[in-house]
């Protein structure tokens, strides 16, 4: 009898033994990252335990997650800056200033010499006098 069915599974698909792999779409994992989402939360989409991840990024990528995320995050800054310049060049002011000063080092402060002090005049004060003017 054991002869017989020994038999009958050399011929089938060699069996699995615990519980069936969860699916890991690569496609779903990119785009998660490009929406900087973080860990816990692309764990939490797909099911997973953080360390199940870890692994699903090591068996797909070779890497761990932190390198498989810096890799496929970059996509999602570089969008978000196309759109941020796009805005400023449509004239938001606001956006202006904002990507003044993360690129340009540009601040709300400005310092002015005048003889021997130093004089700090913020955006409001430089906006007061101009309107004086």
């Amino acid at each position: 009898m054991t002869a017989s069915k020994n038999k009958k599974t050399k011929d089938k698909e060699p069996l699995f033994l615990g519980r069936k792999p969860k699916p890991f779409d690569v496609a779903i994992f990119e785009k998660l990252c490009q929406l900087a989402c973080t860990k816990v939360e692309i764990s939490a989409f797909f099911n997973f335990d953080e360390n199940t991840l870890t692994r699903k990024c090591k068996e797909n990528f070779n890497t761990n997650f932190k390198g498989a995320y810096k890799v496929f995050s970059s996509g999602g800054r570089m969008s978000l800056r196309r759109m941020q310049f796009k805005s400023a060049e449509a004239g938001s002011v606001a956006m202006q200033i904002w990507l003044g000063k993360q690129h340009l080092d540009q601040c709300d402060n400005v310092e002015r010499k005048t003889g021997d002090e130093e004089e700090q005049i913020t955006k409001v004060e430089i906006v007061r006098r101009v309107k004086t003017d």
